[in-house]
C-alpha cells in the first residue's frame, strides 16, 4: 500500500491547456458607501475606445427616462430599473445587476437628492474624462520624446 495522497478530480490540470494571459490594462473600481463599506466593484479598460459612443446611447436612454401622464408609476419603475440595469451592463461590458445594483436599485434617491443610477454615471463618466487625459498625456509625450529633436 502506498503513502501517496490520491488527487481528487478537482485538483487535475488538463495537460493539453494551457493559458494565454494578456495584461489588457483593465482596472478594478470598488465601489462603496459613506461608511467605506464594499457595495459592489466592476473592471474597466481605460483603453476601450467604445466606452465614448455607449456612453453617449447611455446618457441618451435616461434623458428619455420620463413617467408619461397617465402610466403606471410601479410599472414605470420596474421597467426604469431593468431597463437602466441593461444600459450600464451594456456601457461597461459586463453584468452590472450585482457589480452595480445588488445593494442598491437603480431609481433610489440619495441622501444628496440625485438618482443613485445617475450619480454612478457621472462618476464613471469623471474615470473616462481623467483615464483618457491620462492616455492622451502619455501618448503625447512618447511622441515628444521622439520628435523632440526635430523641433529645434
Amino acid at each position: 500500500m502506498s503513502n501517496k495522497l490520491v488527487k481528487p478530480n478537482s485538483q487535475i490540470v488538463n495537460r493539453n491547456e494551457e493559458e494565454l494571459i494578456i495584461n489588457t490594462g483593465t482596472k478594478k473600481y470598488v465601489i462603496k458607501d459613506e461608511h467605506r463599506r464594499p457595495m459592489g466593484e466592476f473592471f474597466w479598460n481605460p483603453s476601450d475606445t467604445g466606452i465614448l459612443s455607449r456612453y453617449n446611447d447611455v446618457v441618451a436612454f435616461f434623458n428619455n427616462l420620463d413617467l408619461k401622464e397617465g402610466e403606471d408609476a410601479d410599472k414605470f419603475i420596474v421597467d426604469a430599473d431593468k431597463g437602466i440595469v441593461e444600459k450600464m451592463s451594456y456601457l461597461l461590458n459586463e453584468d452590472t445587476s450585482a457589480s452595480l445594483f445588488s445593494r442598491v436599485a437603480p431609481l433610489s434617491m440619495l441622501a444628496n437628492g440625485n438618482v443613485y443610477a445617475f450619480e454612478v454615471l457621472e462618476r464613471i463618466a469623471g474615470l473616462v474624462e481623467k483615464e483618457s487625459k491620462i492616455r492622451v498625456n502619455r501618448a503625447n509625450t512618447r511622441v515628444n520624446k521622439y520628435t523632440r529633436k526635430y523641433h529645434n
